[in-house]
């Protein structure tokens, strides 16, 4: 996919691909599954909503502390050394905008009916069923304590996140030019591209033309497993599992948050060359990069 492609047909592309339709499929699963474990087990509790939000403010806090800290050069690479400078700015600008929206989704999901359900979903759980691989089964089993229905789902889609960036740099990589996760950052390789001393632009075409599709194929696909989950759940007559239908955006975002700062913590003090996956799964959610509406262009 070539940087200069116009966006409606790296979209349309987008679109075309089985992976959306396939995630959009199992979102129709998920609410199946999420039918399947029976009547709701109570309501979320404003307290503990609150607490929530508290702990993902944290999460949020301790990662940046721990990219801000000294420390951090002493165990990380050249590469994840550069993406720290970035990912410092970043979050600079950011970690307000963050909280807040932690805050207002878990506010909104006060109320909400709890449900059984898979935590720490991943893509890796789905495990296809039947002949013709009609049906799925989920190698991950419900557990207490019950949790918002979004909950697997925000996992899920933070999975296809993740998917996006390995896809970016296993294409980087094909051509050629291996460099690091860090490097090959659709942040920090696209959205920062380093030009060369006499302004050839070949490799930011190459990269942002990548990193388009990459990020519509994302989109779509992320899209397709909300689409799915809501549509079988409206056939089942089980919208009601949602809580209130205007503000089930601000409570994925939320969840979709919570789970994006504990990969960041964790990924810092154990792979800290991999930390701008969650980071930018992260900085997405308030954002609009890695790239704006309609894609990037130099």
């Amino acid at each position: 996919m070539d940087a200069g492609e116009p966006w409606p047909t790296i979209l349309s592309a987008a679109k075309d691909d089985p992976g959306p339709s396939t995630a959009r499929a199992l979102g129709g699963w998920l609410a199946e599954d999420l039918v399947a474990q029976g009547r709701p087990q109570g309501a979320a509790q404003a307290s503990e909503m609150r607490s929530r939000a508290a702990a993902a403010e944290r999460a949020i806090g301790e990662a940046v502390a721990a990219v801000v800290s000294p420390t951090f050069l002493s165990s990380a690479s050249p590469a994840a050394a550069e993406g720290r400078e970035n990912l410092i700015d970043l979050f600079g600008g950011e970690s307000d905008r963050l909280a807040e929206a932690v805050q207002e989704g878990f506010a909104k999901a006060s109320g909400s009916p709890l449900v059984a359900v898979r935590r720490s979903l991943a893509l890796s759980d789905i495990l296809p069923e039947g002949p013709r691989n009609e049906r799925v089964r989920f190698a991950r089993p419900v557990g207490p304590p019950p949790g918002l229905a979004l909950e697997p789902l925000a996992h899920l889609r933070q999975d296809i996140a993740r998917l996006k960036h390995y896809t970016v740099h296993d294409a980087v990589s094909r051509t050629g030019r291996p460099m690091s996760i860090a490097a090959s950052s659709s942040y920090f390789k696209v959205v920062r591209p380093p030009v060369s001393l006499d302004g050839d632009l070949a490799e930011f075409r190459a990269m942002s033309g990548v990193t388009n599709a990459a990020d519509a194929w994302s989109d779509a696909a992320r899209d397709g497993l909300m689409a799915g989950l809501e549509e079988r759940l409206k056939v089942r007559g089980s919208q009601a599992l949602l809580g209130n239908a205007g503000d089930a955006s601000a409570v994925l975002r939320a969840l979709e948050i919570e789970r994006a700062a504990a990969d960041l913590k964790g990924a810092l003090s154990s792979d800290p060359d991999a930390a701008v996956i969650p980071a930018e799964g992260l900085l997405a959610l308030v954002i609009s990069a890695p790239l704006p509406d309609g894609g990037l262009t130099p």
